[in-house]
């Protein structure tokens, strides 16, 4: 086969005998761009081809593509549309109102979204990674998740939530504890356990799970996170006061985010927060010593316990002396205390 091209404005392959009369044979040559009306020939292939289609297509190269685009200012918007062989054309995400997308799909599977919007699964993808996790398909799936396990396994949810004396109560123990802790303590099985965790859409913070890996003393039946904690517990309790292990939950805002906070302990109604001195600095204010980028969530932490009411000690306060001067009077054995090794 031997490729012939008149004048430059055209080419095309013919058999040897078979050309038009007035081409000549020639080596191959591309078509001169001057040749191509770029608004109505060239800009409606392309925007629906490849650009390896394109240059086959226009027989050009596809640096003459970029060449010729930049020659007219113009950039291939990007069109989710496609043809199969059948013709179906899909949506472009400029065409769609993300707002009633992604509302849609809360409720729904991907692909009944897909069909009801007529959008292909790479605008579904990019829509997602529009927008923040919140409203991101692991979060829509766990909603229709809890709703499919509610529906399944009513009855079997009920039973165990009598089990563990009701939702709340559950998760307010695995706020605080592990996974394998909540099935040791209310005799669950992992599935079950899942249940729980789906149907009520709950999702432990970092805080909530490096709390629960944290704890390393474990002594009369109490898990503390250090031994200050134990000192001033064991002392109080001597001393006949009623004692509270974390008796509440306290609410904080900081930057614009919702944060819990738990003081230690409860003493005849005072509360009371146990922390190293290295948690505050020369002014009083609290930080993070192993990082300071947090300093100003310590801090947050900080003030709502002084608006609560809560005593903050330090092994330089007086109480805490006196505290670890009687364990050191009574001779206490601290063998008793267990410790978790990491």
């Amino acid at each position: 086969m031997i490729k012939y091209y008149n004048n430059g404005l055209e080419c095309h392959k013919y058999e040897e005998g078979s050309e038009p009369e007035g081409y000549v044979p020639g080596v191959l040559k591309y078509r001169d761009l001057n040749t191509i009306d770029f608004y109505n020939d060239f800009v409606p292939y392309y925007i629906y081809h490849s650009r390896k289609e394109t240059a086959n297509y226009f027989n050009i190269t596809e640096n003459m593509i970029k060449e010729f685009c930049h020659q007219n200012n113009w950039i291939k918007p990007w069109k989710n549309i496609r043809y199969t062989e059948y013709g179906t054309e899909y949506n472009n995400i400029d065409d769609i109102n993300l707002e009633e997308y992604l509302n849609y799909y809360k409720d729904h599977t991907r692909d009944e979204s897909l069909a009801k919007f007529n959008i292909t699964k790479n605008t579904h993808e990019k829509i997602i990674k529009m927008f923040p996790k919140t409203v991101s398909g692991k979060t829509k799936a766990m909603e229709s998740g809890a709703k499919r396990l509610k529906a399944k396994y009513q009855k079997k949810i009920e039973l165990i939530l009598d089990q563990v004396g009701g939702l709340e109560n559950y998760l307010d123990y695995y706020r605080l504890h592990t996974r394998d802790d909540c099935l040791e303590k209310f005799s669950l099985t992992r599935h079950e356990h899942e249940l729980i965790i789906n149907l009520s859409n709950y999702s432990k913070d970092k805080a909530d799970i490096k709390r629960a890996a944290a704890r390393k003393y474990f002594f009369d039946n109490h898990w503390f996170d250090s031994l200050p904690e134990i000192i001033i517990y064991k002392y109080f309790l001597d001393q006949g006061a009623q004692v509270e292990i974390e008796p509440i939950t306290l609410q904080y805002i900081y930057n614009n985010r919702k944060y819990s906070y738990i003081p230690d302990l409860r003493v005849d109604g005072q509360l009371f927060e146990i922390k190293g001195k290295h948690f505050f600095k020369e002014d009083g204010t609290m930080c993070n010593p192993y990082d300071h980028s947090q300093d100003g969530l310590y801090e947050a932490k900080h003030q709502c316990g002084i608006n609560n009411k809560v005593k903050f000690i330090t092994e330089n306060d007086l109480i805490f002396k006196e505290a670890k001067k009687y364990l050191k009077d009574i001779k206490f054995n601290f063998n008793q205390i267990k410790r978790i090794k990491e």
